[in-house]
This record gives structure tokens, C-alpha cells and sequence, in this order.
């Protein structure tokens, strides 16, 4: 455990000493995060979720592949 805060320790100096450096990889970060969140909430709510029916598993698609004849 002592290693680890001299670690982070030396991290954060070394943030300090290029502020420049350390805000771009704050930033970097920050839009990676929530990105990554983003598209995992996207996911989750069209693909894992149920639907809200009585019966989600009775659902059937219908799909139309042809084409309609002027009879």
C-alpha cells in the first residue's frame, strides 16, 4: 500500500508540473468516459431491456419483401 501512494504521489507531481499535459488528459478522460457510458445506455435500453408488453416473448415481426402489383 506504501508503494502505491508514492506512486500516486509522483503522478500527481508530475500532473502539476505540465498543467497543459495534465488538463488534456483530464479532458481525454472525461469524453472517453462518457462516451463509453453513453453508448452503453443506448445499448442497454434498445437491445437488453424488455419491452414494456404483457407478453414481450408472443411478439412477432412482419416483414414485407416484395413488390406490390398494380392488379
Amino acid at each position: 500500500m506504501h508503494t502505491f501512494i508514492q506512486d500516486l504521489r509522483y503522478a500527481l507531481r508530475q500532473l502539476t508540473r505540465s498543467p497543459g499535459f495534465a488538463a488534456t488528459v483530464i479532458i481525454t478522460l472525461a469524453l472517453g468516459i462518457g462516451a463509453n457510458t453513453a453508448i452503453f445506455t443506448i445499448f442497454d435500453q434498445v437491445l437488453l431491456r424488455m419491452l414494456p408488453v404483457e407478453k414481450p416473448k408472443e411478439l412477432v415481426r412482419f416483414e414485407w419483401t416484395g413488390a406490390f402489383s398494380d392488379v
